[in-house]
């Protein structure tokens, strides 16, 4: 079985287990600001992570377009002709093909940006390794595509490997812009309670299968303050971001995301069901949309986020990336 599928069946018990301690949570609770929780522990040791040969073959290569259409709206006058990489977020992927069908992490949107003849490329990277990890697999990858420069929109923890990448790894010459879609810049209070007992046992449990959990030391409020002196931003590369809230509205809400929503909200406003809507903003306010967390990559069905992208797209191309 395709270690993702596996991942991604290891985070339906994890969501299932964590609500139970998530509403234990909110009796007690008041509001309080970002950075207040008390912090997980750091951990020292950095493991590296490596794309196989066939991997990184696979990677290096953009998805194929699908079926010539009609140009849309938004791109009317414009020279679609810098290539856009699309970062995942934590347990991402570029796709998976099961059943018979590729599911991609960015569902609709690669379509909807190649269908306006853009060039869409979407890297895999360790799905549940540190940020200085994906950040190197994420810097090799853009050193190989044949562009002098391209845009970087990343979601999730996708932004904080983009952010590192830039600065530790010196491909700013190659990006004219980083925008960042609900990514936690100042952590988040759902991974603090990693650090609580029932979370830490679970945490052990997936360790001893062989399977990583250290990304989530790396969305934590107190990591996050670190992070954000440790990495600045560069000189000549557009920093955005795109917030995301979620009203949570019970007939469309994604059932995985009502605990987190429900305790984000009681805590610190505002949130996607995974991130605070105050700890989203990065550089520039590009756009603020009602999307939970999945509903902006397109796992919904109430928001369009391929035209959410369009229309970022049309933005950078008006400012000149």
């Amino acid at each position: 079985m395709d270690p993702v599928l596996i991942l991604i069946l290891v985070l339906a018990a994890l969501a299932i287990a964590g609500a139970a301690v998530l509403l234990l949570w909110l009796v007690p609770l008041r509001r309080t600001r970002p950075g207040q929780l008390e912090p997980t522990a750091r951990g020292e040791d950095e493991r590296d992570a490596e794309l196989g040969d066939d991997e990184a073959a696979e990677a290096a290569e953009p998805l194929a377009p699908p079926p010539e259409t009609p140009a849309g709206p938004w791109l009317v006058g414009l020279r679609p002709d810098v290539p856009v990489v699309l970062v995942h977020g934590l347990l991402g992927f570029n796709h998976i093909d099961l059943l018979g069908r590729r599911w991609m992490y960015f569902r609709g949107v690669v379509e909807a940006l190649r269908a306006q003849g853009i060039t869409v490329y979407v890297p895999r990277l360790p799905p549940l390794a540190s940020v200085p990890a994906r950040a190197e697999v994420l810097s090799r990858f853009v050193e190989s595509l044949p562009h002098p420069r391209m845009a970087l929109v990343a979601h999730s923890m996708g932004g904080l490997d983009a952010r590192y990448a830039l600065t530790q790894h010196q491909i700013a010459a190659r990006v004219g812009s980083l925008v960042t879609v609900a990514t936690p810049h100042h952590g988040t209070p759902l991974a603090d309670i990693s650090a609580a007992a029932p979370m830490r046992a679970l945490r052990g449990m997936i360790g001893r299968v062989g399977l990583e959990t250290e990304a989530i030391d790396w969305l934590t409020t107190r990591r996050l303050e670190r992070f954000n002196r440790d990495v600045p931003d560069l000189p000549g590369v557009l920093y955005g971001s795109i917030i995301g809230r979620s009203l949570c509205r019970q007939a469309r809400a994604n059932p995985m995301l009502l605990s987190g929503h429900m305790y984000l909200s009681l805590r610190n406003g505002p949130n996607d069901g995974m991130v605070p809507a105050d700890s989203q903003r990065w550089g520039e306010l590009l756009d603020e949309v009602d999307a939970d967390h999945w509903a902006q990559i397109g796992w919904s069905t109430y928001f369009d986020a391929g035209s959410m992208y369009l229309r970022l797209y049309e933005t950078l191309k008006r400012r000149g990336l």
